[in-house]
């Protein structure tokens, strides 16, 4: 009796996964830097800022004033800027534009024909197109006369309201 398995008797707790410390990679880790006993200085505020160009103790009729004259220099600066842009652009000198030619590649080498050869080519080419408008026209009739054997599209009957 004493070889007996005595583990059903413990407590059984349920397995969980448990997240792990990741090992920071060399790379992600930030150099230190330098210590230095003293907090940087604080960012003024709206007041200290007014109190340091004197617009604080201007009362609002002058403050309102003080804010149309600079946007007033403002656009008169712009304006300025333009003119001057106006009249430099008169004597500049303009952009030319450079034709590019395209080169064909017809097989027709005029360098190394002769007059006669041209003249025979032009010729062909001529005759080529004349047939060509004759099978186009002689088509459009076949498919004409195909139009004619079809029979009409019917027409749906439109409903009439009777009234009594």
């Amino acid at each position: 009796k004493y070889l007996e398995n005595w583990d059903r008797f413990l407590p059984q707790f349920k397995k969980k996964n448990v997240q792990r410390k990741k090992k920071k990679n060399k790379q992600s880790i930030k150099k230190k830097k330098k210590y230095t006993p003293f907090p940087p200085d604080q960012t003024p505020s709206k007041i200290d800022l007014q109190l340091e160009s004197g617009e604080y103790f201007l009362s609002e009729n002058q403050r309102i004033k003080q804010k149309q004259k600079k946007e007033k220099q403002e656009k008169q600066q712009l304006l300025n800027q333009k003119k001057l842009d106006r009249y430099n652009a008169e004597f500049t000198a303009p952009v030319e534009n450079k034709i590019v030619y395209k080169k064909t590649n017809n097989n027709n080498d005029n360098d190394h024909r002769s007059a006669d050869q041209i003249a025979q080519s032009v010729l062909s080419n001529s005759k080529k197109n004349k047939n060509s408008k004759k099978r186009k026209r002689s088509s459009m009739n076949e498919s004409v006369d195909n139009d004619d054997i079809q029979p009409p599209k019917k027409r749906k009957k439109k409903k009439r309201n009777s009234v009594n």
